[in-house]
């Protein structure tokens, strides 16, 4: 196999995994994961969570 072709697997994997763990603050409203983030001070959690 090629360096170019295990590389783009790579990236392919990883956006994979971006686009999930973003899919988690959208759809299911975790803002949990978010760094800095104080549930004393959010109001909005669905507001945050888009």
């Amino acid at each position: 196999m090629e360096a170019g072709f295990i590389i783009s697997i790579i990236i392919c994997i990883w956006t994979a995994f971006i686009t999930m763990l973003l899919g988690t603050f959208i759809y299911r409203g975790n803002v949990g994961l978010i760094a800095g983030y104080d549930p004393d001070k959010v109001t909005d959690k669905e507001g945050l969570a888009k």
